[in-house]
């Protein structure tokens, strides 16, 4: 019989507290402090002891860390939230909203883009207007003419 390591023990009983009297039970783990001590042959102070611990601190929030992982991806919400709250990778839903104002130069930037985009694509489209379908030739203005009744059928 292999004797556990200090480290695997502490690990071992920071998982047991991370479980509630349920899940212990279901496990067949100790259901008390004292029974986890005997069980693993030390002193029941030395687990409190391991509690104050400050060290010993991370093993527990890396345990309740793993366990709250395993059941969020169980689809347990409330536990994918508490993990995704610990690591900091929760984002609060909330609505905001932006208020962008354009200037009028900015709207005949806009435009002209547009404007320029058209001309490209007409231009590629063997002159043929990609707004309204009809074949002509556009030299300086854009056909923004989007009524159906003036497409023409291909």
């Amino acid at each position: 019989m292999t004797r556990e390591t200090r480290e695997a023990i502490i690990e071992k009983f920071f998982d047991w507290l991370s479980l509630s009297d349920s899940e212990r039970k279901k496990k067949d783990l100790p259901l008390t402090q004292t029974d986890f001590a005997i069980a693993h042959g030390i002193p029941a102070p030395t687990l409190t002891i391991w509690k104050k611990n400050a060290s010993i601190d991370t093993v527990l929030v890396k345990n309740m860390l793993d366990n709250a992982y395993k059941l969020g991806i169980e689809g347990k919400y409330k536990y994918a939230e508490l993990w995704a709250k610990m690591t900091g990778n929760y984002v609060d839903k909330s609505e905001s909203s932006v208020k962008v104002e354009f200037t009028a130069n900015d709207y005949a930037r806009v435009a002209e883009q547009v404007i320029g985009g058209l001309r490209a694509s007409y231009a590629e489209h063997g002159g043929i207007c990609p707004v309204c379908g009809r074949f002509e030739i556009l030299l300086s203005e854009s056909c923004l003419d989007t009524e159906p009744q003036h497409r023409s059928k291909n």
